[in-house]
Formats: C-alpha cells, structure tokens, sequence
C-alpha cells in the first residue's frame, strides 16, 4: 500500500532496485561473462598436465617406465609427469591415440559439462539471479580457470565428489559410492570426502567408493602389476611424505615450512624444522577435527560438504593453486548467504577469501619475488596468501552453520 504524501524514490532508483530488473541485468552480465569464458576456452591453452599424462600413457605401451619423469625430481620439487594411478593407464593410452587437438577438446569439454551441471546444483533454490550469480563467480574464480588451463581433472573430481554427498543425502548410498569412486579414480584424495558420509551414518557408499577403486585395479591388474609398488613408493608416500615449499604449494603444511624452515621462497619468522615437522601434521589434523566436530548433528548437509570440501587443499600436503577449485561451492555458499541475511561479516569473509584465492593467487608467477624484495617483513602473507584466504573460509563456513542452528533453534521455539 502506498501512503498518500509519502516521499517517493526516483524513478531511476525505483527501477535499478526492482527486482525483475536485477534479474534481466544479472542475466546479461553473466551472458557476457560465459562468452568471454568460452573465448578464454578455445584459445590455445598450454594444457601441461594433460600433455603430460598422455605422454606418460605412450611410454607405458611403448615399454618405458611412465613414472619415470615424474620420479627424475627431488621430492617435494615441482615437476609434471604421470601421477594417476596405474589402473588409470588404458584410459589414457586410448585418449592418446585420438590427434592431440581433439584429445584437448574431449577433456576440455568434460570439464565444461562438469561446470555446469555444478553450476546448475549449487543455485538452489534456483533463479535467474543466483544462476547468473554463480556463474559469474565461477568465470572470475582463478583455481578454476587453471584447471582448464593446465588440463587437470579436479572439476571433474569436484562433481563426483559432490553428487555423491547429494546422492547420500536421498539414501542412495550405492550411487553415491560409485559417485565418489569415479570422482577417485584419478587422484585418491576425493575419497577423504566419505569422512562426512560416514558422519552422516552412510558408510556404505564410502565401501562402494573402495568398491570402485578396487574393481578397476582388479581389472587392470595384467597389464599395470609391476608399477604399482612404484606408484605406491615412489608417488602415493613420496607425495604424502615431502612437502615442498614452493609458493605455488598452498597447502597448511607448505605455509608451516615455508614460514619456520630455512628455504629460498620466504624469510622464515623461525628457523626450527622439528616445530615445523610436528606443526605441519598437528594443524592439518585439528582443522578437519574441528570442522567435524561442528557439522556434527546439524541438518545442512550441502553446507557440511562444502565446508569438507574446502579443507582438502588444505591439508594434504602438497596441495597446488588449482587444488582450491574444491573451494568454490563454499565460498559460493557464504558469498550467496552473506547477500540474503545481509550479514557484513560473512560478505566481507567471502570477499577476502576470493581476493586471496583468485586475484593475489594469480600474480604469484610474475610478482612473488619482487613482492619478497620490496617488502620482506611482509611476504609471509603474500606468500601464504590461499591458505590464509581457505582458512578464512572455512572459519566463515562453520559461522554459517551455527548462524543456521541458532536460527532453526528460533523457529522451532516460535512454533512451540
């Protein structure tokens, strides 16, 4: 109702401010936006890491080690070669023998359909507004476009491992294993995702995971036995086992190395390895501990596996900038309910978060030595800055969901 005399706003503000009009500009911004993401995609990309593994699949069938270029370097050194486990070599061999451009296009357009089916989920309750939202997030979001320029698998690996948590939450628990089994099969530590199915009493889809996994090493066992102590040895525990304290490793246990360990990336605040040891294993287990302690019980079971999903780059140990991909839903998630309960803290959270994870994130290559020389006694945060920007998410993430238990605690005290 419109009280007669009441001061009214201007048109133009009226009009900007009204709601099918936000709609029909998110619309259009987030149109422009996908076109100039789909120019950035059939541009020529340098696609390392897929080049790398098909190389690594042609060795193999032509009788050489595949895990050769990769086991040349130190460990903990950067270094491409292959990394997949062995059962994932027939795979590779037959996208190897495709011409290399249209090897390039499948895997790109696997990614794209991975997206978008991504995209689709995370904006429920669906609108125009949110759908444009998210998008253009995602399109800005510098861990997802690397890994479309690197060639890497982890959105593929994002959405398995996400609907699988969607499956669970229906009671579809062999669905959800196969789900996170697939989202697996290239690089095992998906399968710390079934941490929260198991909070969630749907441990049996975690069995179907492993299922998975060892149905395909199974299968492939005649053609890649001799390289699995190799992989096990050499790439699983070397990986596990040496963190490197290159700044493009953003991992917890990188920052604990780089900061406390002497080393030719940053000016440590403390030269003390055996701290640095300890302190590198202590806080990666006590972020997922406490994270599971605060989903424990609640109802949100989107929000538990974006939260879940976030840590991943956080805690194993080598951990690249293309690696915090398995961010994005919960930064989505805290961006997208910071505007809804016009909460200044989660706003800014989620804009901190995305400035260090996309925007510094991406000027490590060109800036990072000169930032060191120009400002030393300031470098640690440049250096560190995605794991401050995943921790700060996550710290925002577990706010939101005691935000949402005390608010559903209200209601039902109102309904009562």
């Amino acid at each position: 109702m419109v009280v007669e005399g009441a001061p009214r706003a201007p048109w133009g503000v009226r009009t900007f401010f009204d709601p099918k009009f936000v709609a029909l500009l998110s619309a259009l911004v987030a149109t422009l936006c996908v076109l100039a993401f789909f120019r950035y995609l059939v541009s020529p990309l340098p696609l390392l890491d897929l080049y790398a593994h098909l190389d690594g699949a042609l060795d193999w069938q032509r009788g050489l080690d595949p895990y050769h270029v990769y086991l040349s370097h130190r460990p903990g050194e950067i270094g491409g070669g292959y990394v997949f486990p062995p059962f994932t070599l027939p795979l590779a061999l037959a996208l190897a023998h495709i011409p290399r451009q249209a090897a390039a296009s499948l895997w790109t357009l696997a990614g794209v359909a991975a997206l978008a089916w991504l995209l689709w989920d995370l904006a429920k309750p669906r609108t125009p507004t949110r759908l444009a939202a998210v998008t253009l997030l995602a399109v800005f979001f510098y861990p997802l476009l690397t890994n479309f320029a690197l060639g890497q698998v982890g959105i593929v690996a994002l959405l398995g491992a996400w609907i699988a948590g969607r499956l669970a939450s229906k009671r579809a628990e062999v669905g959800a294993g196969l789900a996170l089994g697939l989202a697996s099969l290239f690089k095992l530590f998906p399968l710390l995702v079934g941490g929260s199915l198991i909070l969630r009493g749907r441990w049996r889809a975690l069995v179907w995971a492993i299922v998975v996994i060892g149905g395909a090493t199974v299968v492939t066992w005649p053609f890649v036995a001799t390289l699995w102590p190799e992989y096990v040895a050499g790439v699983l525990v070397g990986h596990l086992g040496a963190t490197s304290p290159s700044p493009g490793n953003q991992s917890i246990a990188a920052a604990v190395v780089r900061t406390l360990t002497m080393n030719p990336f940053q000016k440590p605040l403390l030269v003390s390895p055996t701290l640095a040891t300890v302190t590198s294993i202590v806080l990666p287990l006590a972020l997922v501990a406490g994270v599971a302690v605060s989903v424990m019980g609640r109802p949100n079971d989107r929000l538990h596996d974006a939260l879940l999903l976030a840590c991943l780059p956080l805690v194993v140990p080598n951990a690249w900038q293309h690696y915090y991909v398995f961010s994005f839903p919960l930064l989505w998630m805290v961006v997208s309910a910071g505007f809804h309960r016009r909460d200044p803290w989660l706003l800014t959270a989620g804009a901190v978060a995305f400035i260090a994870l996309s925007w510094i994130a991406g000027t490590v290559d060109d800036w990072y030595f000169a930032l060191a020389r120009a400002a030393p006694g300031w470098h640690g945060l440049y250096a560190n800055a995605s794991v401050l920007g995943g921790l700060l998410l996550v710290v925002a993430g577990v706010y939101l969901v005691r935000r949402e238990a005390v608010t559903a605690g209200s209601a039902s005290q109102r309904a009562a």
